[in-house]
């Protein structure tokens, strides 16, 4: 069939080819590519536009309709054969099939972006079939217009995205709903499920609807009859456990079990009463699968069966998203572990996962100092394994929770020290594309928090050369450069350092020379409202 083009100023035919691959059929396309005139102004705002269409009913793969897209780098992408532009960010929408349809954006610039690229994407959606078909897909691409914008030009409601090359996406926190719990009731003494508790439990699973990759939360509770009755709210508990993992066939650690003894939600003294404290309940948690798989290995950890721990643990660092395996090295709940034969090899299993960074060494070492330096900041262990609600406590040594200002000074000093004598001694300012973005972040903060002027008016000029190509980030330049303002004694002029007032117990903002120039900073380099 004809297409006609959107407006007639440059309508061009792309296609993506399913059978495409040597081995297996992986996916190859076509792709436009351009070279702006001038490069893109760091701090401008612009909208970036163009219109798509696609002729109807050409695939069964419709997850292509939302991987059409457009990226902006700083220097031209290579695109082998039979492979796919692949990038964490790109900026697309859902196109509609048998009609012109307008993707448009705002942007607002941290790097001198140069270089446009538009095609389908490769990520964790697309492509979702890989068969051998010798039917490209075929759509068209017209009027691609980038224009510069005038803050008061934009709409109040829009938000221009922070983009350069390693701009990261943030994932969308996902709410769980709090989800339903049942309760099955068990005679006297007993600890045995009936038909009618086997079809109720049925029931509960199979309505486990959205709530997949979660795991059960099982709590099993007697009266107070009897002389055994903490084992027997633990029978209670299993007896449901193993019913689920039986017939289901499901793996264990998908279920958090406890044993809570004799309960008091019923009046003890009556029959009516006791009847409503012999049960179990069951709820789908938040807790995810990977979640449940760690908490499985600090399970045997705790009860000192340190092989099986291992196990469990090596499944998880396999399982784990980067950002997250190294983080069971710095879990206090494992501290015990760091002096037994078993850790070596943990370390090990965390270690060769780097090698997806240019500088894998470098990013272990420097990751591994991220969380030295949050450590007494913002380290959550609970954050791998979950919290179970009125169950869990997971506290931290009573050293973590005394923590004061002097002895945190004392830490932050030592982590400066082996900053400079394993990273900083030997390397320049690391870049993100060398050893990833919250590696680079760790040796900026770990300057700062040292408040070390000299090491700030050294690296300031060279965090800012980064930010300019990609390889490093504004917000951090901002804080060290507010950083050595407030130790020079000079208003800071992007509102990041605040002051504590120990005795009031509250902080303050450090001056800032004007508020209304401090918001206007803030917004050029892609920074929130302060």
């Amino acid at each position: 069939n004809t297409i006609n083009p959107h407006q007639g100023k440059g309508m061009v035919k792309l296609w993506y080819h399913e059978a495409c691959g040597l081995e297996k059929p992986l996916g190859c396309a076509s792709y436009i590519k351009s070279k702006f005139i001038s490069p893109l102004i760091v701090g401008n705002i612009y909208e970036v536009s163009m219109w798509v269409y696609f002729p109807e009913d050409q695939s069964e793969d419709t997850t292509i309709y939302t991987n059409i897209g457009m990226f902006l780098s700083l220097q031209p992408e290579t695109i082998d054969a039979h492979t796919l532009l692949q990038t964490d960010y790109f900026f697309s929408d859902t196109v509609p099939v048998g009609q012109w349809f307008q993707f448009k954006n705002y942007i607002r610039a941290l790097c001198p972006l140069q270089h446009l690229m538009i095609g389908v994407v490769r990520n964790e959606v697309f492509p979702r079939l890989h068969r051998r078909i010798d039917i490209p897909v075929i759509y068209f691409i017209d009027d691609v217009i980038i224009t510069e914008m005038a803050e008061s030009d934009i709409p109040s409601n829009v938000q221009p995205t922070p983009f350069c090359n390693y701009f990261q996406r943030r994932e969308k926190i996902q709410d769980v709903a709090r989800v339903d719990e049942m309760s099955i009731y068990f005679n006297s003494k007993e600890a045995v499920l009936d038909e009618n508790d086997q079809l109720r439990l049925d029931s509960f699973f199979l309505s486990k609807e959205g709530n997949a990759d979660r795991a059960f939360v099982i709590q099993g509770y007697t009266d107070n009859e009897g002389s055994d009755n903490l084992r027997l709210s633990i029978d209670r508990a299993n007896v449901v456990k193993e019913y689920y993992t039986t017939k289901y066939n499901l793996q264990d650690h998908l279920f958090i079990h406890y044993g809570k003894g004799i309960d008091s939600l019923g009046n003890n003294k009556t029959d009516r009463g006791r009847q409503q404290n012999r049960r179990v309940t069951i709820q789908n948690s938040s807790i995810t699968s990977l979640q449940a798989l760690y908490r499985k290995g600090l399970e045997y950890a705790a009860n000192n069966e340190i092989p099986k721990a291992a196990g469990i643990f090596k499944k998880w660092i396999a399982a784990a998203s980067l950002d997250k395996k190294i983080q069971i090295l710095h879990d206090p709940r494992l501290a015990f572990m760091q002096k037994l034969p078993v850790w070596p090899f943990l370390v090990g299993e965390v270690r060769k996962e780097y090698n997806v960074y240019l500088k894998g060494q470098a990013s272990f070492f420097l990751d591994s100092m991220y969380f030295v330096d949050q450590r007494y900041r913002t380290l959550t262990p609970t954050y791998l394994s979950g919290l179970v609600e009125n169950i869990d406590t997971f506290p931290f040594s009573s050293e973590e929770k005394s923590k004061s200002l002097t002895d945190l000074m004392a830490w932050d000093s030592l982590a400066l020290k082996l900053l400079q004598t394993n990273f900083l001694n030997k390397n320049p300012f690391p870049k993100i594309s060398h050893v990833g973005r919250r590696q680079a972040r760790a040796v900026g903060y770990i300057i700062i928090h040292n408040q070390d002027s000299t090491l700030m008016k050294q690296y300031l000029p060279v965090i800012e050369e980064y930010c300019l190509q990609g390889e490093a980030e504004w917000d951090l330049y901002a804080i060290m450069f507010d950083n050595l303002q407030r130790i020079r004694h000079l208003p800071q002029h992007y509102g990041t350092v605040y002051l504590i007032d120990k005795e009031k117990k509250t902080t303050e903002l450090y001056n800032v020379d004007d508020m209304e120039k401090v918001m206007i900073r803030r917004r050029r380099l892609g920074m929130g409202p302060q």
